[in-house]
């Protein structure tokens, strides 16, 4: 077996020589145990809690690919070898890692000597130091900076006047009722029994919706303070320390003033902003509500929060300005981030939790520049290790074991992104998205014929948008309205938690929307009979909605009224694709005047249904 059979040791390679050093000599030493004691069960066992096991290989990247690799299986606390895995294997990894090892650290060859010595011209390595060391105090100065800012979180007078704007008593209603509405969908098969979700995690998503539909704003440019006509952007003042941007007025000419401020507590006031204001004062309500929440760095540029679910035992993300949870892949998959750092920051830790939000982990590795992996690790852990000082025993436990949980977490590849986290950015006007290359369309769905539709001679499929989801008959409810749409074009979908509706629309700042269902009967050897198709639109003003049903060159324009049931005879074509073209309306509020599926919250009907009827050719 060579060397290259092993692909982890190629993965640990890419650690710092200093850390890579370590973690090899405690690698080589667990190997050579086993072999030397092959009978001897503590060899076999690593225990997670392990002071060599938590500093010197959870933290490394590719070491604990490595002992999965060896064979070593995960328990609840320890990982251990099986008496099944052959000692040659044992040997061949030994000598692998041996000679890789001595190639990687070997030194490298001096580099010729130029005869001749430009002036003043440094040689490039000690030209790049300067680079080096600017950066890497640049990275470490931001998260000194955030360690401190998240300290604000703890005030006591400050939660208290957080906890009163908070409608607690209707959020929590809220959430009983989502819980209500999963009781009921399990009584009737619509849901798998024995997945009841955490009351908590539930009454975290009516935070999240409330936050973003009811409390915070966000603001691309400020109105004018003196017409409210339009502004543009003129200049950057630092006034009392805090950041302040100028607009002037397209119509008067005016200032306007817009500061961008850090202090949770004002925030609390102004309720405006762009991400950096949402996060901070949407992690000091997660705070004054009881959670563990930390405040997200990623450096690319964009702020979110973590919330550490007690019921899954494990941390969720949450980004306000986006009203989602639990997504994490959707930055690197949706919006086109080209991740490097991602960092957490709270009261007790600081964490770099880059590996939650990417499934591109090589491609990361290589943009990290900022410093080496081992600085970066040595000031994470040193800002923890201030921050848990003052804590009891039983605190700075409970804190290690759910480190040591996230950093085994990290170590399996994250799932391939979910239809949702292929979404673009809804949050802020279409043209500072594009600018920020944060818009992606989702991917493609067609719902083809199984032999269930075979067999009845239908292809019949509903979407509800309370639920946010498809019912496709024997194979069950699919979730996720984009995870069934063939093509989507700025359209998202909108909940109105004043209003108690839900309905597509399409994304602030966009002339137009679109929306495609597709359905293809090409492989089942059968052919369209006729198609009837349920749908509804809501328009106000000189909003537009225009509905199209099409097949090959085929195009059937189809009637706007509202809860219309349209019935077409297409026979003998094999693909039906459904469209909505959103457009018009007025104002800031134009996106609005042209809504589809608009039903109520506490709906179960399903505005939107596909019946196609199926014959032989």
């Amino acid at each position: 077996m060579t060397s290259q059979t092993f692909d982890s040791l190629q993965t640990v390679e890419e650690n710092p020589n200093p850390v890579y050093d370590k973690t090899t000599v405690v690698l080589l030493k667990i190997v050579e145990n086993i072999i030397r004691d092959p009978q001897n069960p503590k060899f076999r066992t690593l225990r997670l809690d392990n002071a060599v096991v938590k500093d010197k290989l959870i933290p490394v990247i590719g070491a604990m690919e490595c002992l999965f690799e060896l064979g070593f299986e995960e328990g609840e606390e320890c990982l251990s070898l099986p008496d099944a895995v052959p000692l040659d294997r044992l040997r061949k990894f030994h000598a692998a890692l041996s000679a890789r090892r001595a190639e990687h650290l070997r030194p490298p060859a001096a580099a010729p000597q130029s005869p001749v010595q430009q002036p003043h011209q440094l040689p490039p390595d000690q030209a790049d130091q300067g680079s080096i060391h600017a950066r890497q105090a640049g990275l470490l100065a931001q998260m000194q900076r955030h360690a401190a800012l998240v300290l604000q979180y703890e005030d006591p007078e400050l939660q208290h006047r957080a906890l009163s704007l908070v409608p607690l008593a209707r959020l929590a209603g809220a959430a009983e009722e989502r819980m209500a509405a999963v009781r009921r969908a399990v009584k009737a098969g619509r849901a798998p029994a024995g997945q009841e979700p955490d009351a908590r995690d539930l009454l975290l998503l009516e935070l999240l919706h409330w936050f973003k539909g009811s409390f915070f704003s966000w603001v691309d440019a400020p109105a004018c303070d003196t017409c409210r006509g339009p502004t543009t952007s003129h200049e950057q003042v630092l006034e009392a320390g805090i950041r302040v941007e100028v607009y002037k007025c397209a119509t008067c000419r005016d200032p306007t003033l817009f500061p961008r401020y850090n202090d949770p507590g004002k925030l609390l006031e102004t309720r405006r902003g762009r991400c950096g204001e949402w996060a901070n004062c949407f992690t000091l309500l997660c705070r004054t509500l009881g959670w563990d929440a930390r405040f997200v760095l990623d450096l690319t540029d964009h702020v979110w929060t973590e919330v550490y679910s007690t019921g899954q035992g494990r941390w969720l993300h949450c980004d306000p300005c986006e009203d989602v949870c639990d997504q994490p892949l959707m930055y690197e998959a949706g919006w086109g981030k080209r991740l490097s750092y991602v960092l957490a920051f709270s009261r007790d830790d600081v964490q770099d939790v880059t590996w939650r939000y990417t499934s591109q982990w090589r491609d990361v590795m290589r943009r990290r520049t900022q410093c080496s992996e081992e600085e970066l690790l040595q000031a994470v852990l040193s800002l923890r290790a201030r921050r848990q000082a003052g804590l009891s025993p039983a605190r700075r436990a409970f804190l290690q074991r759910r480190l040591v949980a996230e950093l085994v977490e990290f170590l399996s590849p994250a799932a391939a992104p979910s239809p949702a986290e292929l979404q673009g950015r809804t949050s802020g006007s279409l043209a500072w998205r594009l600018a920020r290359r944060e818009v992606q369309e989702a991917a493609a769905h067609t719902w083809v014929a199984g032999p269930e539709h075979l067999a009845a001679l239908r292809l019949k499929v509903g979407y509800c948008t309370a639920g946010d989801r498809y019912e496709a008959g024997p194979r069950g409810d699919v979730p996720g309205w984009q995870s069934g749409a063939f093509s989507v074009q700025n359209v998202f979908r909108k909940v109105e938690h004043d209003w108690g509706f839900i309905y597509l629309a399409r994304t602030e700042g966009s002339e137009e929307g679109r929306v495609q269902w597709r359905f293809d009967v090409s492989d089942s050897g059968l052919v369209v009979d006729t198609v009837a198709v349920h749908y509804s639109s809501f328009t106000k003003g000189s909003g537009q909605v225009q509905w199209q049903l099409s097949s090959g060159d085929v195009c059937l324009p189809l009637p706007a009224d509202v809860g219309r049931t349209f019935t077409s005879d297409l026979r003998g074509c094999k693909t039906v694709t459904l469209s909505a073209l959103l457009s018009g309306g007025e104002g800031s509020e134009a996106w609005q005047h042209a809504q589809i599926l608009r039903q109520a919250k506490d709906s179960s009907e399903c505005p939107l249904i596909v019946d196609i009827v199926l014959r032989q050719p």
